[in-house]
């Protein structure tokens, strides 16, 4: 296989980076917009002439955009350790390749009896084991990735739901007649 050592470490600083990308702008966007969806619920109720009425009618709005910012801080983390886990894979992976082409370059000895063999292929042996740990901390890197995806959608999923369910709930309820003044 050819020599991709260039290649694999950008793979994993890009993917460091993009983790890193991805945590500054779940921050700015939600935090800046449950915070000011937040604000707007509160001030609208402190303007209104009973402001414990409209608090508790906009209750649950505020409970929502409440998880939401916290399902969003966790989302950060899932996909940033996500992110490092896959870059975690292809390290793995470029070393794996490595030792295989090292292996590939050896020959192997064949005698008989086959003890006469074990001491010239002890080097070999030692890179396919070296292989061997290589592919299964790859593949572990990898399926550890898979399940922080799965969890950061959810999270993510969750997040963006409760921010919609909280601008969306005193639509809903002034939709259907419902006066935050009684």
């Amino acid at each position: 296989m050819a020599d991709r050592s260039g290649n694999i470490g950008d793979l994993v600083r890009s993917l460091n980076a993009e983790g890193d990308a991805y945590l500054r702008q779940w921050v700015v966007w939600l935090g800046v917009a449950s915070a000011a969806g937040t604000v707007a619920m509160i001030s609208l109720a402190a303007q209104l002439p009973n402001p414990d009425h409209a608090l508790q009618l906009l209750l649950p709005s505020l409970w929502l955009f409440l998880v939401g910012i916290l399902s969003a801080g966790v989302s950060i983390l899932l996909l940033s350790k996500q992110l490092h886990e896959k870059a975690e894979h292809f390290a793995q992976a470029h070393n794996r390749d490595q030792v295989k082409a090292a292996i590939d370059k050896t020959v192997e000895i064949v005698a008989s009896p086959a003890h006469l063999a074990e001491g010239a292929n002890a080097g070999r042996n030692r890179l396919i084991e070296e292989y061997a740990t290589c592919d299964s901390r790859a593949e572990a890197a990898w399926d550890r990735q898979t399940r922080w995806a799965r969890a950061w959608i959810a999270s993510a999923v969750l997040s963006s739901s409760c921010f919609v369910g909280g601008i969306g709930w005193p639509l809903v309820q002034v939709s259907f007649g419902t006066t935050l003044v009684p």
